[in-house]
């Protein structure tokens, strides 16, 4: 995907070449990790995994990703962003190729973990430069172009699969093959190979007392993304819609993650991405809470999927967003590593707090589950700006600066 020229500061910005390739290591990485997802827990499923061991296998996934957030904190106090990336796309293409001659759950597991630690590595860094070098009054707007590639990648993989299926060989070439096209995105991207200053633990607490809302954002992004919306489907099966039906209701919210996340990120540049955080918050909670007092009829059912999909997406981009103007642009590296780390964390704890709704409460309980989530991460988000500026949606200067 093509980056207008017009969104870019010529003076301070990195050349859209740059941005282009980086939004396509983007699309690459989105799309070789739901690959990773979705074959090994065909393959298990037909050898006769149980479904915790199934669970567990898709969790380590998760684990690796937060795993990269520190390891590419190490690297790129020792190496270039370029470099690091080369790195990553190596793990993930050695993770990815043992995948597709595993059958047995304990390789499959670990070979998992391996793939997902190279694919954060190229996630972390990307977005690193991409939040680093995008000019800050257009940064919403690029980091949503970003975003919108992973997604588009990640939305590809089903339809890939599919379409091979029983050929999971042939879909497993394929994806390595990307991560080939990504080594090569990589040198003609022209980043630089300037190393990152070291970060130590006490600047990262600090990292995390001037940017807290942005990191539990990014968990409550994990935690919708990984669990209201990948068990939408079961939970529209659970209050009497059909299959057909519910897999309208699953693509109703991948359409809104695909189509609302530009204008998302657009109104974020022209307003303070904390409040645009806050209305999605309350938006989410409202569409939620329709979902806990009635069975809504398809249609509604349909545009309430749609809005939550765009606006779990919101939580990422807009998140990253408020993070990178809050932060000096030394300090991204660490902090874009402990926005990863986050949401990984999200994506961890997303299917226990969903299915646990599920089996408590049943539906209701489904959608009540994720309205506390988000009730609380309203609560630590006034919590940690007052107590950084003043006011919950007030940017201070320096911070600004």
């Amino acid at each position: 995907m093509t980056i207008p020229a017009h969104a870019f500061d010529a003076e301070a910005a990195a050349p859209s070449r740059t941005i282009t390739a980086l939004c396509l290591i983007a699309l690459i990485a989105g799309f070789v990790a739901h690959v990773a997802v979705q074959i090994p827990n065909i393959v298990l499923e037909q050898a006769g995994a149980g479904g915790f061991a199934i669970g567990a296998s898709t969790a380590a996934q998760a684990v690796g990703i937060v795993v990269s957030g520190p390891l590419a904190v190490y690297l790129l106090g020792r190496a270039g962003s370029a470099h690091v990336l080369m790195f990553g796309c190596c793990i993930a293409s050695i993770g990815l190729s043992s995948l597709g001659a595993s059958h047995d759950v304990l390789p499959i597991t670990f070979w998992r973990l391996i793939f997902a630690v190279g694919v954060g590595l190229m996630v972390i860094v990307s977005q690193h430069v991409v939040t680093a070098r995008a000019p800050s009054r257009r940064l919403g707007t690029v980091i949503a172009v970003y975003a919108l590639c992973a997604s588009l990648g990640a939305a590809l993989a089903p339809g890939i699969i599919s379409l091979l299926t029983p050929n999971f060989s042939l879909a497993y070439a394929i994806a390595v093959s990307s991560l080939m096209v990504a080594a090569i995105s990589i040198g003609w991207a022209g980043l630089r190979t300037r190393v990152e200053p070291a970060t130590s633990w006490a600047k990262v607490g600090g990292l995390f007392r001037s940017a807290s809302p942005s990191f539990w954002a990014a968990a409550v992004y994990g935690l919708i993304e990984n669990g209201l919306l990948a068990l939408l489907t079961v939970y529209a099966l659970r209050i009497g819609y059909s299959v057909a039906q519910a897999s309208a209701v699953a693509m109703a919210g991948l359409l809104g993650v695909l189509l609302l996340q530009m204008p998302i990120g657009h109104i974020s540049d022209r307003s303070n991405p904390r409040l645009v955080l806050l209305i999605c918050a309350l938006a989410s909670i409202a569409c939620l809470a329709v979902l806990v007092v009635a069975r809504p009829p398809l249609p509604v059912m349909l545009g309430l999927a749609f809005v939550l999909g765009g606006l779990c997406d919101a939580f990422y981009t807009v998140g990253l967003a408020d993070m990178s103007q809050r932060l000096p642009k030394s300090e991204l590296a660490a902090a874009n590593a402990c926005f990863v780390l986050f949401c990984g964390m999200g994506e961890i704890a997303g299917p226990v707090v969903a299915g646990s709704g599920l089996d408590l409460l049943g539906p209701a309980g489904f959608a009540t589950a994720f309205i506390a989530v988000l009730v609380l991460y309203l609560a630590t988000q006034f919590k940690a700006t007052r107590g950084s500026s003043g006011h919950p949606l007030r940017i201070s200067g320096e911070a600004a600066s």
